[in-house]
């Protein structure tokens, strides 16, 4: 498993659909994907050994409660914990913690009814 695919086990571990932004989430494009709600949109950035990369992650369901929402971004805080959690690849392991702030909600698309909160994380590559 190389860096990206060690980044989408991680936001997979949670029992959403997690995908690259970069293939989300306009309707059109879910709807080819055939991905439903909720889902966890994240950035993938990696690096080398040496300094934390900010990596953002977007939780999305279409909805009229935040509290599906908050109950997985609690169930993500806990899961990294105080002192972060690794995720090993093949040639080493990222080392995920939480990021400042960790979570904010994002202002509701009154248009399609959903609903985002962002999450945060540090990533440190423990690889050359």
């Amino acid at each position: 498993m190389n860096k990206q695919q060690a980044l989408h086990a991680f936001w997979s571990s949670f029992g959403w659909t997690a995908i690259d932004e970069q293939s989300a989430y306009d309707e059109q494009t879910l709807d080819q994907m055939d991905i439903d709600y909720p889902l966890i949109a994240y950035e993938v950035a990696t690096d080398e050994f040496g300094a934390p990369v900010a990596i953002g992650a977007n939780l999305v369901d279409r909805t009229t409660s935040w509290a599906t929402l908050e109950q997985e971004a609690n169930e993500i805080y806990e899961r990294i914990s105080r002192g972060g959690i690794m995720v090993g690849y093949d040639d080493g392991a990222i080392w995920i913690t939480r990021g400042t702030p960790f979570s904010q909600r994002i202002a509701p698309d009154a248009k399609s009814g959903v609903l985002q909160i962002h999450i945060n994380i540090n990533a440190e590559y423990l690889s050359a």
